[in-house]
């Protein structure tokens, strides 16, 4: 029984190269002709892939992305793989428009895209490059030029573009270039500069609207935590060279400058000048102050509180403390104090504070109601410290 299996092996595997060989020696032979060949039009094709994680919901995503987009021509989406999607636009417009707003974010996830050229292969070409903008801090005098941020740009990745207002106004913090970098390699933390006979020093970079990327490696896509040197050498000689100082903040910003004579809620206490002699009920915020105030009253959120409640200190993820007194400046309402570090305040959205100090006694005048439980958003005042 042993020997007729074995035999029938043989057979089966001298018949399986028997197959093989057909299929090396049959040839088609054709001369090329293309004129009946279908042409597809990839002038406006964009290829695209998330840096990290994957679609869950394809359908979702492309109307998403086509609402985000919003191409006066349209588009069409096609996923080719578990991660690899073609964009189709149908006007050149529509393509180099999200091609210059990049970079493009879907879930909070980074999305890679790259142009499709002649001839490409949209389930093989690369892509492995984010275009960023890109800050130049810390350059000296006599290196604040255009060579220089070119040269700072190639050093970093490609070079595409500077900002046009660069060398306009009289002094800039730092200049900006739009850089396309390859997410394989680590990010550049900064470029060495040397005077011709004189000493060095060095130009630090920080990237606008950059994704995720790790302390440790400098590469996109991937935290620390899940960095693959982690497992290539001993924690005790882990070291982290890059950090979230490499990220520029958001540069929209509004900046409001408190009035100089804004009092503080410290030295507003203190001076035990309680609604008298020089003291006005309309002290605490300056009429510009209302003005700017008022002008953004429409967008914000409303806040509320109730009489009898203990002080409450409310933190703002931004540059100030809010906090909700009881009997600030002789009132019988609550009060907010809003506690500012720089005597600055700056929000990334439109930041409203609400149009108060009405005397309490022409409320009084007006009806001989008894005050309610719910604070009258006119009865909230608004102190600022510095």
């Amino acid at each position: 029984m042993a020997s007729s299996s074995e035999t029938m092996k043989d057979v089966e595997k001298q018949w399986s190269n028997i197959c093989l060989d057909e299929e090396e020696e049959f040839v088609t032979e054709l001369e090329e002709d293309a004129s009946d060949e279908v042409e597809y039009d990839d002038r406006w094709c964009l290829i695209g892939k998330l840096l990290s994680g994957k679609i869950s919901d394809y359908q979702v995503f492309q109307n998403i992305i086509a609402d985000l987009w919003k191409p006066g021509k349209g588009m069409y989406v096609k996923i080719l793989e578990q991660n690899r999607f073609l964009f189709q636009f149908y006007h050149e417009i529509d393509i180099d428009r999200v091609i210059t707003g990049s970079p493009w974010t879907y879930d909070r996830k980074q999305l890679l895209i790259e142009r499709l050229r002649p001839g490409d292969n949209p389930r093989t070409k690369p892509i492995h490059h984010l275009d960023l903008w890109v800050q130049i801090h810390n350059l000296q005098p006599g290196f604040k030029t255009d060579n220089v941020v070119r040269q700072a740009a190639k050093y970093m990745g490609s070079f595409l573009e500077t900002d046009p207002n660069n060398f306009k106004g009289v002094w800039r913090e730092y200049l900006r270039v739009r850089v396309r970098m390859n997410t394989d390699l680590p990010l550049k933390r900064r470029m060495k500069f040397r005077r011709v006979g004189g000493e060095t020093f060095y130009a630090n970079f920080k990237y606008e609207r950059v994704p995720t990327f790790c302390f440790i490696c400098g590469i996109m896509g991937h935290s620390e935590r899940l960095c693959k040197k982690l497992y290539e050498l001993p924690a005790d000689r882990i070291d982290k060279p890059y950090s979230i100082e490499m990220k520029a903040p958001s540069r929209r910003q509004n900046f409001l400058v408190a009035s100089p004579w804004l009092r503080s809620a410290k030295q507003h206490v203190q001076s035990g000048d309680v609604d008298g002699e020089g003291s006005d009920r309309g002290a605490g915020v300056s009429p510009q102050s209302k003005e700017a105030f008022n002008s953004v009253s429409n967008h914000g959120k409303s806040v509320y509180s109730d009489h009898n409640m203990p002080a409450n200190h409310l933190h703002n993820n931004r540059d100030a403390d809010i906090t909700i007194v009881n009997g600030v400046n002789g009132d019988k309402g609550p009060s907010i104090v809003i506690n500012d570090n720089d005597s600055t305040f700056m929000s990334d959205d439109e930041l409203t504070i609400l149009d108060l100090k009405r005397k309490r006694t022409e409320r009084d005048s007006i009806t001989n109601s008894s005050v309610t439980d719910t604070v009258d958003m006119e009865q909230i005042n608004v102190i600022y410290t510095g």
